[in-house]
């Protein structure tokens, strides 16, 4: 079995559930284009409170970054998911 490597933005432990990650079951149970329309309003909400929450990092740009990629059918994690 991979190991499956977590940080911050792309992979969130809070956001794993075994070997399950949260938006492969948000595509599981609401559907592909449903999932992609969230992350895109999730996006929207990280670029609205950008540098409120985290005023010296990226970390809200880049999420919003990671949700945007995923909405238009671009999985981020493919580029980061072995260690």
């Amino acid at each position: 079995m991979k190991k499956t490597k977590t940080d911050p933005v792309t992979r969130p432990s809070h956001y794993l559930e075994d070997s399950i990650e949260c938006i492969d079951a948000m595509v599981a149970v609401f559907g592909l284009k449903y999932t992609q329309k969230y992350a895109e309003i999730v996006a929207f909400k990280y670029l609205w409170r950008m540098n409120k929450k985290h005023k010296t990092s990226n970390q809200d740009k880049l999420k919003a970054i990671w949700y945007l990629r995923f909405s238009m059918g671009d999985d981020p994690r493919e580029e980061n998911n072995e260690i």
